[in-house]
């Protein structure tokens, strides 16, 4: 793959992981030969060997049947006042297969909670997942310093 071009990131070195704890068919899926785990984040290396991350490969999280997409509920609460950096990932949940947990850097050390996000954004969220209130366990909100 030439420099600048998009691709799966993969990673080694006595840091990584050889594998998942008695899951040889999950292991089999993101270590390639020689030790190299494929993150599944995508992005590319620049001139200078700077990695960028651009994506993810699995970019979807399943809330109860409904196709909830990382980067439309990162774009809402990005806007929210005071949030700095956000990154929105699935949690397992016994109910609802997945859950999704928005985990946002704040532009001053502050504690955040689920009450603390303004009521568009989390409206806006779930406009975006297709759902109401109801059929969502939880938006949780993280805030990470």
């Amino acid at each position: 793959m030439s420099l600048g071009s998009p691709g799966e990131i993969c990673v080694r070195g006595p840091q990584v992981m050889r594998g998942y704890w008695n899951r040889p068919d999950e292991t089999a899926l993101v270590m390639l030969p020689e030790g190299w785990l494929r993150t599944g984040d995508i992005g590319h290396m620049d001139e200078r060997g700077y990695v960028f991350i651009e994506d993810r490969k699995k970019d979807m999280i399943i809330v109860s049947g409904f196709k909830v997409y990382p980067n439309e509920i990162e774009d809402v609460v990005a806007h929210c006042p005071g949030v700095l950096e956000v990154a929105a990932v699935a949690q397992p949940d016994e109910h609802s297969g997945e859950v999704v947990a928005a985990i946002e850097e704040a532009k001053l050390a502050r504690v955040v909670t689920p009450g603390a996000m303004p009521q568009a954004a989390i409206d806006e969220c779930l406009r975006l997942a297709g759902a109401t209130r109801e059929q969502v366990d939880c938006v949780a909100i993280a805030s990470v310093r």
